[in-house]
């Protein structure tokens, strides 16, 4: 939840101004045109030496190369968020104190129990497919509030 709370104060209240942020987007747009159009040419001159097969095999393996290779530094380089979740989620349960949740609750649970087992007794024959049961319950309970 705090990276949420982060990722939308940066919205709202960016630290660098709107101006400087389109002249680096711009900056960022121009240098990519500057380097497809040098790649084109640099595909030009190559044709007459190589031919065109060759020369867009150098081209395909040369950017899948580049390719790979910067999926893999910056794999590297990024800390995995899942481990901090992992983390959270390993906090969360140890706060969750049951023995109090099942003594303050128990007789919610007992029906919630109760219930659950009449209604998929009610469904005897169809241990097949868990989904469709799933789905036949819901539809009977949507049924039952009607």
């Amino acid at each position: 939840m705090e990276q949420a709370n982060t990722l939308i104060s940066f919205l709202l209240k960016p630290k660098e101004s709107m101006a400087l942020v389109v002249l680096r987007m711009l900056g960022y747009l121009f240098l990519g045109v500057a380097i497809i159009i040098g790649l084109y040419f640099l595909f030009e001159f190559l044709v007459p030496i190589l031919g065109y097969i060759q020369s867009g095999v150098i081209f395909v393996l040369f950017f899948a190369g580049l390719g790979c290779l910067l999926i893999f530094i910056s794999r590297r380089k990024q800390s995995r968020p899942i481990d901090d979740v992992i983390e959270k989620a390993e906090q969360i349960i140890k706060d969750i104190d049951v023995d109090a949740f099942i003594a303050k609750n128990s007789y919610k649970i007992i029906l919630f129990s109760f219930v659950s087992g009449l209604v998929l007794s009610e469904f005897k024959g169809c241990k097949k497919n868990t989904f469709n049961n799933l789905c036949d319950l819901l539809k009977t309970i949507g049924h039952l509030k009607n």
